[in-house]
């Protein structure tokens, strides 16, 4: 993860100032001196905030922990690769289950947006008194109780929040099966990770889906024919990607 650090030039006037009064003195304001005492000691403090940060943060890389950026990628493109490396059996569990439950939905989390929940384009935010669920930009109701949002986004309320505690843990924005249309052996699964929507993640194909495979491979060397910029098989069943939003 990348970061610029913040430097503030401090410069002052060489000039005496005003006649100093008697509780200037007391408080130990004399003009330029304390000035520029002071202007250093900010400085260094400054520095020594910036620095504990910057050890926080390697810290908590190093821990797979994840960071919301606004539209920045989360991760880069190494830290990618390791996240999946790292987390591997679970993101095979996540896949092949929703392979077998979840072939024609589409679940979003949007930690981001105060945890927003979009499933099959129905979404589910928190209202300050409950959750209100809409249609694109049409409400639909508000104020309601999860178990309720959830139903009226035809979901399965125990099911969704099983599904969405599993993206929350791997740091999953999107998960799909792409080609719904299509035969099962051209189908594949695509998983965004946070922040992203769907700019970069992982591709999975299932057992059994050989045109799927067979597609992802000649996509490392023509990631456009999928509509991606980069593709990287990572693991024998999983690819890594890249879409336009995350170069």
């Amino acid at each position: 993860m990348r970061g610029d650090e913040d430097r503030t030039a401090l410069s002052f006037r060489g000039y005496p100032g005003p006649a100093k009064t008697g509780a200037d003195q007391l408080l130990g304001l004399s003009g330029q001196s304390s000035k520029a005492q002071f202007g250093v000691r900010a400085l260094r403090e400054s520095r020594r905030t910036a620095l504990c940060l910057t050890l926080v943060i390697a810290l908590m890389q190093l821990n797979g922990c994840f960071f919301l950026r606004g539209s920045h990628r989360t991760f880069s493109h190494a830290e990618s690769k390791r996240h999946f490396y790292n987390r591997q059996l679970d993101f095979e569990a996540l896949g092949a289950e929703w392979i077998a439950h979840h072939h024609e939905d589409i679940l979003v989390y949007r930690p981001w947006n105060k945890d927003e929940v979009s499933w099959n384009g129905a979404s589910i935010l928190q209202d300050g008194l409950g959750y209100s669920v809409s249609m694109g930009s049409h409400p639909v109701v508000g104020h309601a109780s999860f178990n309720a949002a959830a139903r009226l986004a035809r979901a399965d309320p125990a099911d969704l929040t099983k599904w969405v505690s599993s993206l929350k843990k791997l740091g999953v924005a999107v998960i799909y099966v792409v080609g719904t249309k299509v035969s099962s052996s051209k189908q594949y699964i695509q998983i965004g990770l946070q922040e992203s929507g769907a700019d970069y993640g992982y591709l999975y194909t299932p057992p059994g889906h050989d045109e799927a495979q067979a597609m992802l491979l000649a996509a490392q060397k023509q990631p456009r024919s999928i509509g991606m910029e980069f593709v990287e098989r990572i693991a024998p069943q999983w690819y890594y990607f890249e879409g336009k939003g995350a170069l």
